[in-house]
């Protein structure tokens, strides 16, 4: 059974001065039941993950009736990126992830391209991304995962860091286990919009972090100066079937996370049954 807030998703990344169970807990405590899984500490120890630990994630999950819809692997630097020069270590780690999203029922895992190092050419670190991006496609393939790409900011990326980017990059990898999302703070602050996307990929949009922001920011919806009315238009107007992940990841918002999720909510609660009648 859907959420109330369907197709709306929570995400536990601005819970990580609680303990995981404190945000299972109120996600339960207000009805929001699906959300992306951010593999970070404190929560998920994700690159010394065991069979039993993965188990026990899975069962906090279940036993109130959650249910994890994406997955993203920590990637900024932390302990591994997606052009990292240690190759082999990228891959084990990101395919951690991608066995935990199968695992536990999740049908996405959320990647970027990770960037270059200063100094090096561009093209060195972009054959890296490609490389390490179609491995993992083919890994998320056999496990039927599908990978999310999203564009960065360019103080975040020298690689895909925009539309065209982010178009070379999927048409160069060319699996089809490596789809594309909207981070619409990335795209915001590029001037992209979100039907710029659409345009550009279609059906192969599949997965949104949809924030509102400033646009650099990641706010709660009333707070930036997106127009929520104006980017449900466009999602409705393109038939998009995929989750809208609030990823509200701004440290202001960790003290007290369960009050902006309400808060966030109360926003977007409006939106949601009439999202769910047309998905319906």
């Amino acid at each position: 059974m859907s959420s109330i807030m369907t197709p709306f998703a929570n995400s536990n990344q601005h819970h990580l001065r609680m303990s995981f169970q404190s945000f299972l807990d109120t996600q339960q405590r207000l009805h929001w039941r699906e959300f992306e899984l951010w593999c970070g500490c404190p929560h998920i120890a994700l690159d010394a993950m065991t069979t039993q630990e993965a188990r026990q994630v899975k069962h906090q999950i279940d036993s109130r009736n959650l249910k994890v819809v994406s997955l993203t692997s920590p990637s900024m630097g932390i302990p591994y990126q997606y052009a990292d020069t240690d190759i082999h270590g990228a891959l084990r780690y990101f395919k951690k992830g991608i066995d935990l999203a199968s695992y536990l029922g999740a049908g996405i895992c959320t990647v970027n391209s990770g960037w270059g190092l200063r100094g090096e050419e561009r093209a060195s670190a972009w054959a890296r991304s490609q490389n390490i991006l179609g491995t993992l496609a083919e890994y998320a393939h056999e496990r039927n995962v599908v990978l999310a790409l999203e564009s960065l900011r360019p103080d975040e990326s020298n690689l895909v860091n925009s539309l065209d980017s982010a178009h070379q990059m999927w048409q160069e990898v060319h699996h089809p286990a490596l789809q594309m999302m909207v981070d619409n703070i990335a795209t915001g602050a590029v001037g992209e919009s979100l039907q710029d996307w659409f345009d550009a990929f279609g059906t192969a949009l599949v997965h949104m972090h949809f924030i509102d922001g400033k646009p650099w920011v990641h706010q709660i919806w009333g707070e930036g100066n997106t127009s929520l009315g104006a980017q449900i238009d466009v999602i409705r107007r393109n038939h998009y079937q995929g989750y809208l992940v609030q990823e509200i990841a701004e440290e202001r918002f960790y003290d007290d996370p369960g009050y902006y999720d309400r808060a966030n909510q109360l926003s977007l609660m409006p939106w949601a049954a009439m999202l769910q009648s047309q998905n319906h």
